[in-house]
């Protein structure tokens, strides 16, 4: 029970809701101008909704035009943006050597076990899918195809590059059995001590070359000196080398048979003063005359 004196006091929220009219008079005459009624319930509105439209408005402002740079440790869109668009060059350019890298790693794998004798490992990208059947597949040769095969055939009949033989040569090269990789005129012969470690072989343009034995591609591309060049690696540490062609019909990795066009006669490469082949053969890590093993 309240005692005499004592104040009634309202609720808050009743109080907050409690309107209040405010009026604005003449100066002169107090004659009543403008009048509005008000609550504090109502500033309290007012104020909360007016500071987010300020938030918002500034976030805007500051977020989306040049005033952003005001303000400290905020970074320039545009720096931002050549930043992201220079970290995803460098990261392709990472890809793309760490690409190289690892071809040039199977590479030298592939190239030391043909060496060693040993069968090379396949590209796990291009590794055939075993869960598949490719026994019905068919590959149609072409008429060129047939008549390139049928030449090849009959000028190996009376070819007499596969009786030459050197005695001076060890069991294994005895039975090894050369194909002419092109009838042409020898204008320089091989001569190791000058340096001259093969046979340059005069031939028209756009004739094929053709792989010397059955093997494996092991490199296939362009040098400043000897223009494009195809090294293919066969049995018995075997190695044939054909520059300065215009073409190159194979790829690394590769197989081959004897006879097959590897590329087309050229005259690429700063050593190069005309259409011809250099051809070089080389057996166990060194050099040897083609002369001896095959007639051009």
């Amino acid at each position: 029970m309240k005692g005499e004196g004592t104040p009634n006091k309202k609720p808050i929220l009743e109080r907050l809701q409690k309107k209040s009219r405010y009026v604005r008079l003449n100066s002169d005459t107090f004659e009543e101008e403008h009048s509005f009624t008000l609550s504090y319930f109502n500033i309290l509105v007012y104020l909360l909704f007016g500071t987010i439209v300020i938030f918002i408005l500034s976030y805007l402002v500051f977020s989306y035009t040049p005033l952003n740079t005001l303000i400290p440790n905020v970074p320039d869109p545009t720096l931002e943006r050549e930043r992201a668009q220079i970290d995803k060059e460098n990261l392709s350019t990472i890809d793309r050597i760490s690409t190289q890298s690892d071809a040039q790693i199977r590479y030298n794998k592939n190239l030391i076990a043909l060496l060693n004798g040993d069968t090379p490992d396949s590209d796990p990208e291009n590794s055939v899918d075993s869960s598949r059947d490719y026994s019905n597949i068919q590959f149609p040769s072409s008429a060129e195809d047939k008549l390139l095969r049928e030449k090849i055939e009959q000028e190996d009949r009376f070819s007499i590059s596969n009786q030459v033989q050197s005695e001076s040569r060890d069991d294994k090269m005895k039975g090894v059995f050369f194909f002419t990789p092109l009838e042409g005129t020898i204008s320089n012969s091989f001569d190791r001590i000058a340096g001259h470690h093969g046979v340059d072989i005069i031939a028209p343009e756009n004739e094929a070359v053709k792989s010397t034995l059955d093997g494996t591609v092991v490199f296939a591309g362009w040098t400043s000196e000897n223009g494009h060049v195809v090294q293919v690696q066969h049995a018995h540490n075997l190695l044939s080398i054909y520059k300065h062609n215009s073409v190159l019909l194979k790829s690394v990795g590769d197989k081959v048979i004897a006879g097959d066009p590897i590329a087309i006669v050229g005259n690429t490469g700063s050593l190069s003063t005309g259409a011809h082949l250099h051809f070089e053969l080389w057996y166990n890590g060194n050099s040897i005359d083609p002369q001896e093993f095959i007639a051009f």
